[in-house]
């Protein structure tokens, strides 16, 4: 900012002895000047700055540069760091002979291509000998320096050279996978051969034999029991953890068919609720429902059903734990006994009560009338032991409000909150708002549980489609399945053995239950059996497996989720007379 103006005969300045001084100066007030130079140049890949007037400028902007007191340059300076686009794609592969064309860019681009091998074409044609080869490309732009690079692996495979598998062993019937193909081989057959293109797309020749053996299937019976001992039934190296029956392949044509079972089943064992009493009390504990056969250990050592204790006053928790020794399975109970010291006399302070109202006294109600003596009593107090208590009655005036239904408790609301009390269980409430103000009011509850039936355990066949549903569907309430879906069914096509769940859920309670449906998914397996008969004219309907065939063909038979394919020929030629 400039001074302010003033005449030369005006300025009266004060010396630095502190005298009066006079200064006469005139003066010409110069007006500021900018020139602008406009842009100066532009930092690129190649010009890391700008030098302007002895200065070096390396970051772009807009520049103010004073010349003389009252005289400024204004410039600025402009940046191109752009680096250019290159992508030569994903990895390549291909077979001995193949030509790769690895793409960087266009030949009117302005750019300028260095490729690995040394060419300086924005497209390179390769054809590399077998094996793994690696091209990069350093595009750059010309016009401002800078540069990107990227590489990408080309692999050149060789023709495989001809695959002779091990012989197949499998039985008369049987079908195998042969190089992605399923063949199913007759006794007689030369050995499989086939030209085709390997997993690398290049020329491949795979040779296979065969060899027969005969089925057999050895029934072992029951091979052992799952216990709490014993969780799972170890045969031939695996372990099983599931009671059933079960097929194993010991080799190629040989079987086991066994079974399993499980004994899981756990003893009993309840001693009752927990109990309280006095100073000397002695209980008589029995671990519940037993037989002969289970075996018994209490907290304290003692390994009979029953226990005799006669503990000392305070809180003490027993423990039996009752185990099947057939199965292992154990279960346990405790309970909880707490004896109380006899109290010493108590005298309560003064009970406020409306006329008419009765309150309860160390565990006995009483009912005071005006003019009674102060209450006084010996008799056994809540925890039921000896005491002495006395209290005197001061008589209010009571009144009492009539409320009714103030909520209901369901599976979405499991509390309800009034006047700062908070009430989880429902039944008829009195509450004191002071010494003789009462309201009474009642809190309802409605958490029952829908039924979920989604049904049985169900079986189909690969690739079958079933349809799961709600047994005995309850209106008003939303099903929801584990795939998703809504509504009282759901469609499914599974590729393997899967578990459905289905959710029942109440809308007006947020109460809801589950149940699981198990969907067994077994493959499709077709068998060959060839011509079973013949019809003819003496013969003309023929019965194979209990069905009865009149016209000649090819029939399928289906049990479980095998497909038995047979044939049914014609032969009713006639002899020839003239023979």
């Amino acid at each position: 900012m400039s001074e302010p103006r003033r005449s030369p005969a005006e300025t009266v300045l004060i010396s630095w002895q502190g005298c009066d001084s006079l200064v006469l100066q005139p003066f010409v007030v110069a007006v500021p000047d900018t020139i602008d130079l406009g842009q100066l140049g532009t930092i690129n890949c190649t010009m890391s700055g700008i030098m302007h007037n002895g200065v070096l400028y390396d970051q772009a902007g807009v520049y103010f540069e004073q010349i003389s007191a009252c005289e400024y340059n204004r410039f600025s300076i402009d940046v191109d760091l752009a680096a250019p686009n290159v992508n030569l794609g994903p990895e390549q592969a291909g077979c001995n002979g193949s030509v790769f064309q690895l793409v960087a860019g266009n030949s009117t681009d302005g750019l300028l291509y260095n490729w690995s091998d040394g060419s300086s074409n924005p497209v390179l044609a390769v054809s590399p000998p077998d094996g793994v080869h690696t091209y990069t490309v350093t595009v750059t732009d010309p016009a401002n320096g800078c540069s990107a690079t990227d590489a990408v692996v080309v692999t050149q495979n060789a023709d495989a050279v001809p695959v002779v598998l091990p012989p197949a062993n499998i039985c008369p019937g049987e079908c195998f996978v042969f190089q992605g193909q399923t063949v199913c081989p007759q006794a007689g057959d030369p050995p499989l051969e086939a030209h085709f293109t390997n997993w690398q797309g290049c020329d491949s020749l795979v040779m296979q034999a065969f060899v027969f053996n005969q089925p057999d299937t050895v029934d072992l019976g029951l091979i052992g029991t799952i216990n709490c001992i014993s969780p799972g039934v170890v045969h031939h190296g695996q372990l099983y953890y599931q009671a059933g029956n079960y097929v194993q392949q010991i080799s190629m044509c040989e079987y086991e068919m066994f079974s399993i079972a499980a004994d899981m089943a756990a003893p009993v064992a309840d001693i009752g609720p927990d109990l309280a009493g006095c100073g000397g009390s002695s209980y008589q504990l029995t671990a519940g429902t037993y037989n002969s056969g289970y075996l018994f250990e209490w907290s304290n050592g003692n390994t009979n059903p029953e226990l005799l204790i006669t503990p000392t006053d305070g809180v003490h928790t027993y423990a039996v734990t009752v185990t099947n020794p057939v199965n292992g399975c154990t279960v346990t109970d405790s309970v909880i006994i707490t004896l109380y010291a006899a109290p010493a006399p108590t005298v309560l302070p003064p009970a406020n009560v409306c006329p008419g109202e009765c309150f309860v006294f160390q565990g006995e109600t009483v009912c005071p009338q005006a003019g009674d003596p102060p209450l006084e009593a010996h008799f056994a107090s809540w925890q039921g032991c000896d005491s002495l208590v006395q209290q005197m009655v001061v008589f209010q005036q009571a009144d009492t409000v009539e409320l009714g239904v103030i909520s209901t408790l369901t599976c979405n609301l499991n509390a309800v909150m009034y006047n700062g009390v908070v009430y989880t269980q429902p039944g008829f409430y009195t509450a004191a708002l002071d010494a003789c103000t009462f309201e009474h009011f009642y809190i309802a509850q409605n958490i029952q549980a829908p039924v979920a039936n989604a049904g049985p355990d169900l079986s189909i066949c690969m690739p079958e489609t079933i349809q799961v549903s709600v047994q005995n569907p309850e209106p008003g309430l939303a099903y929801s399945w584990s795939n998703g879906d809504t509504g009282t069914f759901t469609n499914i096509t599974p590729e393997a053995t899967t578990t459905v769940v289905l959710q029942a859920t109440d809308p007006a309670t947020g109460c809801f239950a589950s149940d699981t449906v198990q969907v067994f998914v077994q493959e499709t397996q077709v068998v060959n059996m060839g011509l079973m008969a013949s019809i003819t004219c003496k013969t003309p309907v023929v019965s194979v497996g209990g069905h009865e065939f009149s016209a000649p063909g090819t029939y399928v038979y289906s049990e479980g989720c095998t497909d038995s394919l047979f044939m049914i020929g014609l032969d009713t030629l006639a002899p020839n007379p003239n023979r």
